[in-house]
């Protein structure tokens, strides 16, 4: 399959008009993987989920959590967290009981969670759609969030219409 340029375009200089395409440097396709081979048995090595002083565990042991200090984790299903807020610096994971202080942006949080049901409301919140209660008109800019805790958030016009078609709304 022939490339195709990802810019169409003339230069001109004076009277002479020079066509100009930009092509991308590199091909899209299969990318290369490589494996960690066990050297005498030629035989993939593949990881086990272990804790320590304990051995191996199966995958239904397995929760998630979020960690507060060094070796302090709090359990969390996705379900419980409300929102993700920006304020100034810090980054906030919101939950019905109480806010814990995240270890990574909201841009991050974002690329993380893009296909669950969080979505963005506004540069400095990620809201859990399904504790969404009630979307209201603040301006024609601006619009009130209003989640299951009776936490009220300001999205941008745009971010509602996501919203709202989300939620179908």
């Amino acid at each position: 399959m022939a490339a195709r340029p990802t810019w169409r375009g003339v230069i001109k200089l004076a009277l002479v008009s020079i066509p100009v395409e930009i092509y991308p440097a590199t091909k899209a396709g299969k990318s290369i993987a490589f494996h960690q081979i066990h050297e005498p048995s030629g035989q993939r090595v593949r990881y086990e989920k272990v804790v320590p002083g304990i051995g191996p565990v199966d995958r239904d042991e397995i929760l998630k959590g979020y960690e507060v200090s060094k070796g302090q984790y709090v359990l969390l299903d996705p379900e419980e967290i409300l929102a993700f807020q920006a304020e100034g610096e810090l980054v906030w994971m919101v939950t019905a009981k109480q806010r814990f202080l995240a270890t990574q942006s909201l841009q991050a949080i974002e690329n993380h969670l893009k296909y669950q049901q969080f979505r963005r409301v506004h540069r400095n919140a990620i809201v859990n759609v399904n504790h969404v209660r009630t979307i209201s008109a603040l301006s024609s800019q601006r619009w009130l969030v209003t989640l299951s805790n009776s936490l009220q958030l300001v999205a941008s016009k745009r971010q509602a219409h996501n919203i709202r078609s989300v939620l179908q709304w």
